[in-house]
């Protein structure tokens, strides 16, 4: 067997093109040379500034940006997020303390007491409710890693896929939560409407209701935009996620789709956490959303890179 050292396909020795891209195939005729080492042979001869991790060109451009130094930098720093996220989590008390201070200073000292048996259970469910927001990014932190340990590891010629498959199931699941939570605020704002119209109408004042239904029509239209967006990102995840495995599994290059576009929200996303940071006022949500921003960014370069050396094959 012999490998196209094109586009990576494996194809059977005395073909003379490889059935995927057409490329003249140069079969080693020597006995004592198997069809892998000719492979490497013909890599290293290609790229021998680069390290190769596996005889098949295809997995082994996988594995050489999938272990780069901005995949390892973007997995600590994700690993900081997750960790300074899950302190703050137990922070519970920030908000119970806003209301008390807001209640203080309204002279209602009171009315604070004897809100106090009911503040602990509400603390209680505020971290509750901040390590439910945390899991999936504990698991894809785990895939994270899980995929750059696989493309670091000179003993297989292939890549586990485990992380890439923690990762897809996670954000899959995200995608369907945020489906259902966008249909929902969707129907609502659209019985909004209708409730208003049918109002204005019974009591005969629809020229009066007319602007808060264009309001809503474009409240209506700008989350539906806002979700297609977001749905959007998250399907050039899958896209590139998919794209990887299929790499690995067919041993050829699969161009990810969806990649500029997930690489340009990367961007935009650094700079909002990066805004949302900053008017936080708070040092450790700064530190995350600062640590968060600069994840995204290295991750952006990985998938971009990764992107244009799949074209040059």
């Amino acid at each position: 067997m012999a490998y196209c050292t094109k586009c990576g396909t494996m194809t059977a020795d005395g073909e003379k093109f490889c059935r995927h891209c057409g490329n003249a195939m140069e079969h080693d005729l020597s006995a004592s040379t198997t069809a892998a080492a000719t492979a490497a042979s013909v890599y290293r001869t290609q790229a021998p500034a680069q390290k190769l991790l596996s005889p098949n060109p295809a997995i082994n451009l996988l594995k050489t940006h999938g272990s780069s130094g901005k995949m390892l930098v973007a997995a600590i720093l994700f690993s900081l997020m997750v960790l300074i996220k899950l302190i703050t989590a137990f922070q519970g008390n920030n908000l119970i303390n806003y209301i008390k201070q807001i209640l203080g200073d309204n002279n209602l000292g009171g009315l604070s007491s004897s809100l106090d048996p009911f503040l602990e259970p509400i603390q209680q469910g505020i971290v509750a409710f901040n390590l439910l927001l945390l899991i999936p990014n504990i698991f894809i932190l785990v895939g994270l890693w899980l995929f750059f340990n696989a493309c670091t590891d000179t003993t297989n010629p292939r890549i586990n896929t485990s992380g890439l498959t923690l990762i897809q199931v996670i954000v899959i699941i995200q995608l369907v939560g945020i489906c259902i939570l966008g249909a929902i605020i969707e129907i609502a704002l659209i019985a909004a409407t209708a409730y208003t119209g049918n109002l204005a109408n019974g009591f005969g004042a629809m020229e009066y209701a007319q602007g808060s239904i264009v309001l809503l029509i474009v409240a209506i239209l700008l989350v539906a935009g806002i979700f297609t967006l977001i749905i959007l990102y998250y399907s050039a995840i899958l896209s590139t996620v998919k794209s990887a495995k299929h790499t690995v599994q067919s041993e050829r290059v699969a161009v990810p789709k969806l990649a500029g576009y997930l690489v340009f929200v990367n961007f935009a996303g650094a700079v909002i956490a990066l805004i949302g940071g900053a008017v936080s006022g708070n040092a450790a949500q700064f530190f995350a959303s600062l640590l968060n921003a600069v994840f995204l960014v290295l991750i952006a370069l990985v998938v971009s890179g990764y992107k244009s050396a799949v074209h040059g094959i």
